[in-house]
């Protein structure tokens, strides 16, 4: 209950959300990054940019995110992004969906956000228990927010930033007695 109630303090967040080669830490690249930073009025800054993986998008890959190898010639390395991301996400909350997954290639390429982190599917499994499916997609459907396009980085960030300030809505609009007994 702790984590709700923190949740519901929230008034800036960064959401970085990345594009893979792969599922893998230790052989998969980030080919696309995307996020954006908000406050709990809604104002928004967005970060995006293709990112060189020094090998060939795997055709499975492709095929999900629609980005091909022609896309990321000329993109910087994710070193040359560092720092600006770094200083993009700042000392801000960290929201995502599945969050460990971004929080994994953060740490990877050495950003280690010091504030909390937020995760819209561990949430949405709270304040939405009658969802079947808590996929992005399907928690964006539930909510009625706008997904114009999944598996791209930017388009991801936005409809999770959309789908955690909804649920922070629902969430505010809970008796405190409810978000203890949760």
């Amino acid at each position: 209950h702790t984590r709700l109630l923190t949740v519901t303090g929230v008034q800036t967040c960064a959401l970085p959300i990345f594009e893979t080669t792969g599922l893998n830490l230790d052989s998969d690249q980030v080919i696309e990054v995307g996020a954006t930073r908000f406050y709990r009025s809604g104002a928004f800054e967005n970060f995006s940019t293709f990112v060189d993986p020094g090998r060939s998008i795997p055709r499975e890959v492709r095929e999900l995110t629609g980005i091909a190898d022609a896309d990321l010639r000329g993109a910087p390395r994710f070193g040359d992004i560092r720092e600006d991301l770094r200083a993009f996400i700042g000392d801000r909350a960290i929201v995502g969906q599945n969050i460990a997954f971004d929080l994994a290639f953060l740490r990877a390429e050495q950003i280690v956000p010091a504030a909390p982190s937020f995760d819209t599917w561990e949430l949405a499994s709270v304040l939405l228990p009658t969802a079947t499916r808590l996929n992005l997609g399907s928690i964006a459907a539930v909510l009625g927010v706008h997904m114009p396009v999944a598996h791209r980085a930017l388009a991801d960030a936005e409809a999770t930033r959309d789908i955690f300030l909804t649920l922070l809505d629902r969430l505010e609009a809970l008796p405190r007695s409810l978000l203890l007994e949760l």
